[in-house]
């Protein structure tokens, strides 16, 4: 059986080398630039398969399967984008709830996304059931932002 304590620690340990310092030199312990860094890869990978359905699959796939491939691409690169956002505000304002945002929403572009892509260009229908768990990843995602900034403790009182 796997020591989930042991191997957090190990990771912990052996992944503080990408992680941001601090002032004070010392490794912040979210993390804001694995979202940021994974951000840019998947926004990437999303504009590369949005051209290659304009430009490689619009003569392949029937029309129906091109519209789930263009459902699958907009989702990806929307949340390409809040996965951005999310790396750039932990790195203001580090909390639970924007690690778990983060990695919600990673899944779900992978779960949503990924079956998408599966199912318009395999026809395929045992992807479809996969779809509704990353769209249940997307929701829990935009829940944990809404959480981590209403408990923000770096939030401004108006006057």
């Amino acid at each position: 059986m796997i020591n989930l304590q042991s191997l957090h620690q190990t990771l912990k340990h052996n992944v503080t080398f990408i992680l941001p310092k601090s002032a004070d030199n010392t490794a912040i312990s979210d993390h804001s630039r694995l979202f940021s860094i994974s951000a840019a890869i998947l926004g990437g990978i999303a504009v590369g398969l949005g051209a290659f359905a304009a430009h490689g699959l619009k003569n392949i796939l029937t029309e129906t399967s091109l519209n789930v491939f263009n459902t699958a691409v907009r989702y990806h690169l929307i949340h390409a984008v809040l996965l951005l956002v999310i790396g750039l505000y932990a790195r203001i304002d580090p909390s639970k709830w924007m690690n778990r945002a983060g990695f919600l929403v990673a899944a779900g572009i992978v779960l949503f996304s990924g079956s998408l892509y599966a199912l318009a260009l395999t026809g395929l229908g045992l992807f479809g059931p996969i779809t509704p768990l990353g769209g249940a990843c997307f929701i829990a995602g935009w829940i944990c932002i809404l959480l981590g900034v209403a408990q923000s403790t770096n939030a401004s009182n108006a006057s």
